[in-house]
């Protein structure tokens, strides 16, 4: 990673409210070698044989045009360096795709299933527990797609009361989701601010690695703190320079600090990998 352009791949900071959901998936883009490889050769191929893994269920005119897009913009250039009218046109096909990939890939999936006594547990029934309940189907075609699709899932019970009307039921969906998967602050921009934040710690670890001395991390922190704003990092790189001013700036990094950096990090990946299953980031 020599000679990187920080400001063009690090710093999000300023972005408008219009760009900042295609800006976020365009840099994770950026990270598929799978993509990079498929649009430089895009243009002798046709739309069914582009060998993009976030479009390995997808065949629709929407990909190719969205492969199109990204060559003549010329990808796989930072966001920050592609022209306005680029940026335009990404913002159309990205918005298209991302559209036909969750008609493709639907959050929420529910196999109906039923209650019924397992005949095969009889012989160990207790004075307790006198049968064993099972639910059919007992292989669930989801656990199947879940298998060959090689992306991420919950998988858990749900029982629905059928005495409660779509409002109610609706309600508890969401504050069953909201008490697994905390919400981000802010709405939706700042959602994919954050998932911008965590891309950008990601590059800077690899960027600045533990392992080549000391400053190398600080290096990595102070820009940590300048592009993201994490707290933790922001009171450690406050706290570094103070230390180095005492003649002390060899002294370990704060853990909330590194805490913060860690599960950054691991966030890119999570959300990298929701887009291009079975692959890792470029900057991993």
């Amino acid at each position: 990673m020599k000679n990187v352009d920080l400001d063009a791949e690090c710093d999000f900071r300023r972005l408008s409210p219009e760009e900042i959901e295609t800006a976020c998936k365009y840099e994770y883009m950026r990270e598929s070698q799978a993509l990079r490889d498929a649009v430089g050769g895009q243009k002798k191929k046709p739309p069914a044989q582009v060998p993009l893994s976030f479009g390995q269920d997808l065949n629709f005119p929407e990909l190719f045009l969205l492969v199109l897009a990204l060559n003549k913009a010329g990808f796989p250039k930072p966001w920050k360096q592609l022209r306005k009218n680029s940026r335009m046109e990404l913002i159309l096909r990205i918005s298209k795709w991302e559209t036909e990939r969750k008609k493709s890939l639907p959050p929420l999936v529910i196999e109906t299933a039923s209650i019924e006594l397992d005949e095969r547990k009889l012989e160990q029934a207790t004075a307790d527990q006198p049968y064993h309940w099972r639910l059919e189907p007992s292989e669930p075609n989801l656990l199947r797609k879940y298998e060959q699709s090689g992306r991420e899932y919950f998988f858990g019970f749900i029982r629905i009361d059928q005495a409660y009307n779509e409002t109610e039921v609706v309600a508890a969906f969401k504050e069953e989701f909201r008490r697994r998967w905390e919400k981000t602050k802010g709405g939706n921009r700042e959602r994919w601010r954050a998932k911008l934040n965590d891309l950008v710690v990601m590059r800077l670890l690899k960027r600045f690695p533990p392992g080549k001395g000391y400053l190398e991390p600080y290096k990595r922190l102070k820009l940590v703190a300048k592009f993201c704003g994490y707290k933790g990092c922001v009171e450690e790189a406050a706290a570094y320079k103070k230390r180095c001013k005492d003649g002390r700036g060899d002294e370990p990094m704060s853990n909330a600090a590194k805490v913060e950096m860690s599960s950054a990090r691991s966030e890119a990946r999570i959300f990298f990998q929701s887009l291009f299953p079975g692959e890792d980031p470029l900057s991993y």
